[in-house]
């Protein structure tokens, strides 16, 4: 007796109602203009013609003019029906994710909603709606400001200016604590250094960032629940996540 297939949840629809959406958006980067062999295009056009509704006998019958099309230089055809699909694709998936973002959280794995979901709803600055995640929220936030320091010391074109406002604010610091004290004021300025500040960061940085794992564990998937994360964000994050999924397994392949 054959094994019934597993039943698919709200993620493993999302990424088959992505996957066109990919196709789409891969086959366009690989073909800019529409060059490349005339095979892959014609094959593209007939695949998107038919999920169009376009009839056999019709695709049949236009092949020849896509040869003339080719062969004229005319590659923009090839995509024409691709691309009605690939807009009503969108939508629909939109429309889906919508009404499914709940369950599509759920059934993400943790690693996934604190590598990436959780850092993009950050960067939207979403907000949680439940008080019970205030603090939880609070947290995420001084972890993803750190991070973003940490961020800018290790690029190239910001580290030095990155550096400089530590140093500031560390100045800045002793000014207004020893306002009235002259003397103390001095002697903690001199003892600023860069690396001290560069290494206050870094560790400031990892005591938080095991502290919010800590903290996240199974609240994870609530807290992301209650932040209420619009379609059109849901889409982008999800979408995201399915391309590198995607070409990793092309890396594979090749």
């Amino acid at each position: 007796m054959a094994k019934a297939k597993p039943k698919k949840n709200a993620l493993d629809k999302f990424n088959d109602k992505y996957a066109p959406v990919y196709g789409f958006e891969s086959f366009v980067a690989e073909h800019p203009n529409g060059r490349g062999d005339l095979g892959d295009l014609v094959e593209f056009w007939q695949v998107s013609s038919k999920r169009l509704g376009i009839k056999d006998d019709d695709i049949a019958y236009s092949q020849d003019e896509l040869v003339s099309k080719y062969l004229n230089g005319d590659r923009e055809v090839f995509f024409k029906p691709g691309k009605v699909m690939y807009e009503k694709d969108q939508a629909a998936i939109v429309d889906y994710t919508g009404k499914h973002t709940n369950p599509i959280i759920n059934a993400t794995d943790e690693k996934t909603l604190r590598e990436i979901v959780l850092p993009y709803t950050i960067k939207k600055n979403y907000k949680t709606d439940n008080d019970k995640y205030k603090p939880l929220e609070k947290l995420v936030g001084e972890e993803a400001k750190l991070k973003a320091k940490i961020a800018r010391i290790q690029d190239r074109d910001t580290r030095e200016e990155a550096v400089q406002e530590l140093v500031d604010a560390r100045e800045a610091h002793y000014d207004k604590r020893y306002a009235s004290n002259e003397d103390a004021r001095d002697i903690l300025k001199e003892l600023i250094s860069e690396n001290a500040e560069v290494n206050k960061v870094q560790s400031d940085y990892a005591a938080k960032n095991k502290e919010l794992d800590d903290v996240l564990g199974k609240d994870i998937k609530p807290f992301l629940r209650s932040l209420g994360i619009e379609a059109k964000d849901m889409v982008e994050v999800y979408g995201a996540i399915f391309n590198i999924k995607a070409e990793e397994a092309k890396k594979k392949k090749s």
